[in-house]
């Protein structure tokens, strides 16, 4: 075999390498899907947001609201850092409401 092929190791015999690798980074599902990692966390996280606009809620266990914002179409990505807990982030488009769970440990 060519020996850039990846189809044999340095001893001479073949390998089969698996169709796709896991990794910790999350999958592009779809554009206009509300995504947060790393979940659950010991610290930052990352939020991204649909395509559209809408209003981002960020309330603890308990419903008190910490944080809000109402997020325009330019609005892709938002970075949060909060207190050990779990979190409940809720977005508001239209008529469409998502609800996570972010755990932060």
């Amino acid at each position: 075999m060519d020996p850039l092929g990846g189809n044999s190791s340095a001893n001479g015999e073949d390998t089969q390498l698996p169709d796709r690798f896991e990794t910790d980074i999350p999958a592009m599902e779809k554009e206009n899907e509300l995504q947060v990692f790393p979940n659950p966390t010991n610290d930052l996280f990352t939020v991204i947001f649909p395509r559209a606009a809408g209003e981002c809620f960020l309330s603890d266990i308990n419903g008190i609201i910490v944080y809000n914002e109402k997020i325009g179409k330019e609005t892709k990505t938002s970075y949060f850092r909060l207190a050990k807990g779990v979190y409940f982030l809720k977005w508001i488009e239209g008529t469409e409401i998502i609800t996570k769970k972010i755990i932060v440990l």
